[in-house]
């Protein structure tokens, strides 16, 4: 059985109107932690009234700002915002 991490949001289904609260994403870690839907690119379930496919992808532009944001981001690290650990 594969691993997954549920998702913390509700969506109303297109199909009946039901508040679906039921979402899994294979973006995190996978060991069946909660995230927020802010916190993946994709997530997805069924209506548990009418068995609609609900998926959920973030919007290509939308993905590629928080690519570019996260590398300009990771460029002003320095050494000193890294801990040191002797073994």
């Amino acid at each position: 059985m594969g691993m997954y991490d549920n998702v913390s949001v509700e969506v109303r289904c297109d199909v009946c109107g039901t508040i679906v609260d039921d979402f899994q994403s294979k973006d995190g870690c996978c060991c069946l932690d909660v995230l927020n839907f802010w916190e993946v690119n994709n997530f997805y379930g069924s209506c548990p009234t009418c068995g609609k496919w609900i998926e959920l992808t973030l919007k290509k532009d939308v993905a590629k700002r928080l690519q570019d944001a996260f590398e300009s981001l990771r460029k002003e690290i320095t050494l000193d915002d890294y801990e040191k650990r002797e073994r």
